[in-house]
């Protein structure tokens, strides 16, 4: 989102802001209700909405940024090797990572992987 869109967003909702000022301030001398008392809860609530909007702003400007990153991120990424991918999901259906041999293999690197983060976090 751009931030001209975020601001034509903040002008038109000062311009119905004043819309709904001037149809409220009519209708007060119309009434004859106490207009300190109304104003203070327009003024209420309008810090409400334009709060409101410039969080939602902030938020769709917070995510378009971690997408970007994202993106880039994935960019990065080397492309998908079908022929690997093939070749482990055989070996899956095959049993080979459930052979004793691989077992073991993978334990002792465990081990090993285990025993340096001890000697990090001493």
């Amino acid at each position: 989102m751009s931030t001209n869109k975020i601001n034509q967003a903040n002008i038109n909702a000062n311009q119905q802001l004043n819309n709904f000022k001037k149809v409220d301030s009519d209708k007060s001398t119309k009434t004859g209700n106490d207009s300190s008392v109304k104003s203070g809860i327009d003024q209420a609530r309008i810090a409400s909405e334009k709060l409101d909007i410039s969080s939602k702003a902030h938020n769709l400007q917070k995510l378009k940024e971690i997408m970007e990153s994202g993106r880039a991120a994935l960019a990065e990424e080397p492309p998908i090797r079908e022929d690997k991918v093939a070749e482990v999901r055989q070996k899956l259906a095959d049993g080979f990572y459930q052979s004793a041999d691989v077992k073991a293999e993978v334990a002792a690197e465990l081990s090993s992987l285990m025993s340096r983060m001890d000697k990090l976090l001493k």
